[in-house]
């Protein structure tokens, strides 16, 4: 059994999966196992997807990570029975009556506002979702294992989103779940790939009304596997306190970067 395929399949109501970038936790080789997996974890999402009407976008994540290896994936593209799309750069569309944006990791020169203008110039509330992959400014000192940190990656600023966006904003990259007012969410990666993860992993599932604004993201846990149980050597007050330390200093810093700075961390989703 799959934690996640299974649960996915027995969804009633499936418009589209976004996948927020770091589909691929490093370089395989296409002679290995993690090959075969990779292929089979694509082929049920467009089975699922198919049997569904529902569309699929991948977007790219961090180079160290993804590297160039969506591309043998692409040719799904021209798939006419799948809505399929990889998104290196950046991608608007309108699907379902939703406005909705996808940004990818790119390693940058300018400001993120500058270089994702046709993003970030929409008038207020524009979009009702965007999906990314990158770095927010409250969690930029926040460290992670097996991160290759590169210097030109973009480190994006809340109200940015919050501006532009009448929705959730969900975005992949931290590993840990983790909720900004309400409104930005980390997924967080769905196995324990790095030691002192102890928190349960998992997908999420959004669900919109856009003529209201009204929204829900609901975690749902990848509970199916043995590499979801608490790791019991992991000090769970640390890692409590690391939270708190990183609320405290990104408050200190800068607070004016979000809506609500008291309230700025609403939840870790456990």
């Amino acid at each position: 059994k799959n934690g996640v395929i299974d649960k996915l399949s027995e969804m009633e109501i499936l418009n589209g999966i976004i996948l927020c970038g770091d589909t691929l936790h490093y370089q395989i080789s296409m002679n290995s196992e993690y090959a075969d997996v990779f292929q089979w974890f694509i082929a049920s999402l467009i089975k699922i997807c198919k049997k569904n009407d529902a569309f699929i976008r991948i977007i790219k994540g961090t180079k160290s990570h993804d590297l160039d290896q969506l591309e043998t994936i692409r040719h799904y593209e021209d798939d006419f029975g799948i809505d399929f799309k990889i998104i290196n750069d950046y991608m608007i569309e309108e699907i379902d009556d939703m406005k909705i944006a996808y940004i990818a990791e790119n390693y940058i020169k300018d400001e993120p506002k500058k270089y994702y203008s046709e993003i970030f110039s929409k008038p207020k509330e524009y979009f009702d979702m965007i999906f990314m992959h990158g770095m927010i400014e409250p969690c930029q000192f926040f460290s992670q294992q097996s991160e290759n940190i590169d210097s030109s990656a973009p480190i994006f600023k809340l109200n940015d989103f919050f501006r532009v966006c009448k929705g959730p904003i969900i975005g992949g990259h931290i590993h840990t779940p983790m909720v900004f007012t309400n409104k930005f969410y980390y997924v967080g990666s769905t196995l324990r790939t790095c030691h002192g993860e102890e928190e349960p992993k998992g997908f999420n599932i959004i669900g919109m009304i856009p003529d209201t604004g009204d929204y829900v993201v609901e975690k749902v846990i990848n509970d199916n596997i043995d590499d979801n149980k608490p790791d019991e050597s992991v000090n769970t007050d640390l890692e409590k306190a690391k939270y708190e330390k990183l609320k405290a200093d990104y408050e200190l810093l800068s607070p004016e970067n979000v809506n609500d700075s008291e309230n700025y961390v609403d939840s870790l989703v456990q």
